[in-house]
């Protein structure tokens, strides 16, 4: 799934700077705000390494400017900084080329920018800032896509690293963007404790103070605490008058709008919307779009003008629904079941209703207050302590509680088929999605178990072997190796386990994942084997998929032919293929041009070959073995979809 959606993603955004530089030669860059206006004044006046910096000083300024505007920018500032290639520069400029992707509306692209350079900047101490600043852009990228768990969790994380940096920016950065992305689920009462923190933490700043007080006045909004609301509102619009940021002013008149809505002041919301909609005109933004229209759609409601407010609603949702915008369908489908209410439209009001509870229940699941709260808790306690809390596992109760586990998971499986067929009727499909989850989320808990449980207690192990062998005053030499021997085993052991967490973690595997992941495995056993040439062949006309157990029998197969060819071969070159066809057929293939063996010979020991053909069967594909010495030998698994998978 990554390399199609890396494929995917290449092609798109080549297509969005053609597209982008194509417009920008016809299109004027109006003027936007006194500020942006000087920059682009002193970037016409500068020349060289000055005018770089400006550029840099024109992007900060992306809340005040169209998406196009901002890509003129950014692709000025690659080619000047091409000349100068400042490091920094660098990483500045794909952060606002990934903003530029968001804005048009591209999340899933974004986030494939941000985690490659949240990677190439992990560890760099020069640029913590920026690294910092692509996590918690993630998040915020995240937020958007409705997968708030994990947003929270990014955020935490930052918090931390950004605690430890003594970052403010990114401290503030990530304090708000929790508290958002708790609003997000309305869970206000969390979101308000966070945003006050961001709020004190951003006062030095005030371009960026705007956002925690914007927020702080849509939670008090939503708790109906409409002084609190206004305050904080009339605050966060006249810091971002004196700042000049377009964004947040709209947002501003958008949450006024809410609150005097909410006073029954119908004249003054008409007015903050209209205020809001004409800057959003000027800047553009899909995900604040569908929040205008929501808004919008709720005026229309309380104004009596409830076709206008049917009609309004139902083109926001269908922008959300392409952009996946979750959350703000649930706030989109409110705003529509009150105009069906205004218009005494009451079959459609108890549609949208119904609609609104299965939304509302699906985003719950995905995102419990209950997951929430244990990351919270995790952070405190790691923030509180500021030490790694060394435990000692016993292995065997652990074991019993991992096949414990096992066994509760068969029980439920069979419990679920048993319910199934007693209703595969009416709850046919339920009882499908149920046996799915309930499958993933064991499958997910018996990966975090293994994780946090073997996994840590073989990486203690290993450590503590190290530590002995760095004091050989006191060994022997074989005991000294015996000790390596051990060390070895338990990372191979880690290792293993790895790839064992990565196939349970999801129920399905395509073959493009699969291959990504050999290529890591080959890549890392060709490490200072300058005498083996690697030679990868790939083509994929369908998209196949494994589910867990099929990847990692797969993986494991192809893990020993490749170790096999690089270890005893003695070949110069190792050829790797994936292939899978329209008609639904695959294969996987490891061929080196090495001394080969005899394949009818019985070898002592060869459990290799033998597990090779176990998992081949388990997979229900077919194993061939072809070598002739002093000629190579190949290790090929093959299979075909049946028409049910088809």
């Amino acid at each position: 799934m990554i390399h199609l959606l890396k494929k995917r993603f290449r092609l798109t955004y080549s297509v969005m700077i053609t597209i982008g530089l194509l417009c920008l030669s016809v299109i004027p860059l109006s003027a936007q705000t006194v500020k942006v206006d000087s920059l682009r004044f002193k970037m016409a006046t500068s020349a060289g390494y000055q005018k770089l910096e400006v550029l840099i000083n024109l992007c900060k300024e992306r809340n005040s400017m169209p998406g196009d505007s901002l890509l003129k920018y950014v692709l000025i500032g690659d080619s000047l900084n091409s000349i100068y290639k400042n490091v920094r520069f660098t990483y500045e400029i794909e952060y606002y080329k990934t903003c530029y992707v968001q804005i048009e509306g591209n999340i899933d692209s974004a986030i494939v920018l941000s985690n490659k350079f949240i990677e190439e900047l992990k560890g760099n101490k020069q640029l913590v800032d920026i690294y910092l600043r692509f996590k918690t852009y993630k998040a915020a990228l995240l937020i958007r896509n409705d997968k708030i768990k994990e947003a929270i969790a990014l955020d935490f994380e930052a918090l931390k690293e950004a605690e430890l940096a003594n970052d403010s920016i990114s401290i503030f950065g990530a304090q708000n963007s929790i508290g958002w992305a708790n609003m997000e689920i309305s869970n206000y009462t969390e979101a308000i404790i966070w945003l006050k923190k961001a709020e004190v933490q951003s006062r030095p700043f005030p371009k960026y103070n705007i956002y925690p007080l914007s927020n702080l006045a849509a939670c008090y909004n939503s708790i109906h605490k409409n002084d609190s609301a206004l305050y904080y509102i009339d605050k966060a619009l006249s810091l971002g008058k004196v700042v000049e940021d377009l964004k947040s002013l709209a947002n501003g008149y958008a949450i006024k709008s809410d609150i005097l809505l909410d006073i029954k002041d119908p004249e003054g919301a008409e007015e903050m919307m209209m205020k809001g909609i004409d800057i959003r005109k000027q800047i553009g933004d899909q995900f604040y779009v569908v929040s205008d229209m929501y808004q919008l759609g709720l005026f229309y409601a309380n104004t009596h003008q409830c076709e206008k407010g049917i009609a309004i609603c139902k083109e926001g949702l269908s922008i959300a629904d392409s952009f996946n915008f979750s959350a703000k369908l649930i706030i989109l489908y409110k705003a529509l079941a009150e105009n069906y209410k205004a218009c005494n439209n009451y079959i459609g009001y108890s549609d949208v209703l119904n609609k609104l509870i299965v939304l509302k229940d699906s985003l719950y699941k995905k995102n419990s207050a209950e997951a929430l709260a244990e990351m919270q808790t995790k952070y405190e306690v790691e923030n509180k302590e500021k030490i790694i809390i060394k435990q000692d596992y016993d292995l065997v109760k652990r074991n019993y509680l991992i096949y414990g586990s096992m066994v509760l998971f068969v029980l439920a499986a069979i419990i679920t088929v048993l319910v199934f067929k007693q209703n595969k009727n009416k709850q046919a499909n339920q009882a499908i999605r149920a046996v799915s989850m309930a499958r993933e989320n064991e499958r997910k808990r018996i990966a975090a178990e293994l994780h946090d449980n073997i996994g840590t207690q073989l990486s203690y192990i290993s450590r503590k072997i190290e530590y002995m062998i760095a004091d050989q005053a006191s060994l022997t030499e074989k005991h000294v190796q015996s000790l390596q021997d051990i060390t070895g085993s338990a990372r191979r052991s880690i290792s293993d386990l790895r790839e064992t967490i990565w196939a349970l973690k999801k129920e399905n595997i395509s073959i493009n994942d699969l291959s990504d992941r050999i290529k890591v495995f080959v890549h890392q056993q060709l490490e200072g084997q300058q005498n083996i040439q690697l030679h990868i062949n790939e083509k994929i006309e369908r998209p196949i998929h494994f589910t867990s157990v099929e990847s990692l029998n797969i993986f494991r197969i192809l893990q020993e032919a490749i170790h096999n060819a690089i270890k005893h071969s003695n070949g110069s070159n190792l050829n790797l293929s994936f292939e899978s066809f329209s008609d639904g057929r695959w294969s996987i293939s490891v061929r080196d041009n090495g001394k080969g063996f005899e394949t009818g010979k019985q070898y002592e020991n060869n459990f290799g070959l033998e597990n090779m053909e176990h998992r081949a069967r388990e997979t229900g594909g077919t194993l061939l073995i072809k070598s002739i010495e002093g000629a190579g030998t190949t290790i090929l698994i093959h299979g075909q979809l049946t028409d049910a998978e088809l």
